[in-house]
């Protein structure tokens, strides 16, 4: 990733709980490691996810399991009430922030993001999201941020958390699907000026209809047009038996083998990569041509170099009118390409070839501006 110009990864530790002389305590060796290893792989700065294990301290302190709630969403808003009156579980909070707090002074170099709970629009999760960031802002100055979907009826919800994150990290495939629904990328650009967030993405490869060839459309045209500065995919590790045989599992489409990268048949540890994690990368490539010459553009113009900057401004104007109007596509089923409608449609529009040709054409045009500005 670090070769193809990822300059930061945003990946996820957390905070465990252990029993030290018949006490529940803050432990962070799973964050150590996790840094420690972020540093040898040359990630040594950017924003690190640390998820607070706050919800497990509600589930515990009031005797819940996450599929009693899951059954029953109320059970959200009854849990959000009860700490926030009573604030059962404020000190082992308080012992856990102050111990991120520490580790963050060792490493001055990372931005922490602290979140408890994922998809907090579904099921009725949103109270209890809230409650326990309440605690954060009360103890801590730590950012948090959150994974959210896009649907009728969240705009109501986007407002309600506004106050309480920093970063957005949105469900691509409703945010697609919310853009057929006569919403615009400007329309949205506008909401999250205004919120000041930050906004990122996970377009999760959920199913075998997800081919290589969306993963570099993903990050490449589609993040260069979306409103989305980066992108936090869930790096799927799910096979059964033999990592490298697709028939040893059960069948259906959550039960297949699916993973960005497996271990290798001879030391059983070393990632295998797959198409789909290479053209992943591809795209990380393409994005970097785009805006490439989208900033050699601007210098051109600012310093009053123009000779062939009108022609590569049209170029790339050709290059984004690959991504199709979404208000005439239509959302499809969970499961199937049309659950993506902007991808599916550029996926059926563009060939790997015209994607190289793209990408060479690109690259040909920031060869003329860099003379120009020479």
């Amino acid at each position: 990733m670090k070769d193809h110009g990822a300059d930061f990864v945003f990946s996820t530790s957390r905070i465990d709980y252990s029993i030290v002389n018949g006490m529940e305590t803050p432990n962070f060796d799973e964050l150590r490691m996790f840094l420690s290893l972020m540093q040898e792989s040359g990630y040594k700065s950017g924003p690190i996810s640390v998820e607070t294990g706050f919800e497990e301290l509600a589930l515990a302190w009031y005797g819940k399991s996450k599929s009693e709630l899951e059954e029953n969403a109320g059970l959200y808003s009854d849990l959000a009430r009860g700490i926030e009156e009573e604030k059962p579980f404020h000190g082992l909070a308080g012992e856990a922030l102050e111990g991120l707090r520490r580790i963050e002074k060792e490493y001055p170099s990372y931005d922490f993001y602290l979140t408890h709970m994922d998809e907090v629009f579904n099921r009725g999760r949103l109270p209890l999201y809230i409650a326990l960031t309440k605690i954060v802002r009360e103890l801590s100055d730590f950012q948090m941020h959150m994974s959210i979907h896009h649907g009728d009826g969240t705009e109501i919800m986007r407002r309600q958390i506004d106050p309480h994150i920093d970063l957005r990290v949105h469900h691509g495939y409703s945010f697609e699907q919310w853009l057929t629904r006569n919403h615009t990328i400007d329309q949205y650009r506008e909401e999250l000026q205004e919120s000041g967030d930050l906004s990122w993405q996970y377009h999760n490869r959920i199913g075998a209809f997800i081919t290589p060839k969306w993963q570099r459309l993903i990050n490449g045209i589609y993040m260069w047009i979306a409103p989305f500065d980066g992108r936090y995919d869930w790096t799927y590790q799910h096979y059964y038996g033999d990592p490298f045989n697709d028939l040893d599992g059960q069948q259906g489409i959550r039960y297949d083998d699916y993973s960005w990268s497996y271990p290798s048949p001879e030391d059983g540890k070393t990632p295998t990569p797959t198409r789909s994690w290479e053209a992943w990368r591809e795209g990380i490539d393409d994005l970097s041509y785009f805006y490439t010459l989208q900033e050699l553009i601007r210098q051109c113009r600012e310093h009053n170099r123009i000779d062939g900057v009108e022609s590569a401004e049209k170029w790339l104007q050709y290059v984004a009118g690959w991504f199709p109007e979404p208000s005439g596509l239509t959302s499809g089923e969970r499961g199937t390409p049309e659950e993506s409608p902007i991808i599916n449609c550029m996926d059926q529009r563009l060939s790997a070839e015209r994607l190289q040709q793209i990408r060479y054409t690109t690259a040909m045009y920031i060869c003329r501006l860099v003379q120009t500005l020479n």
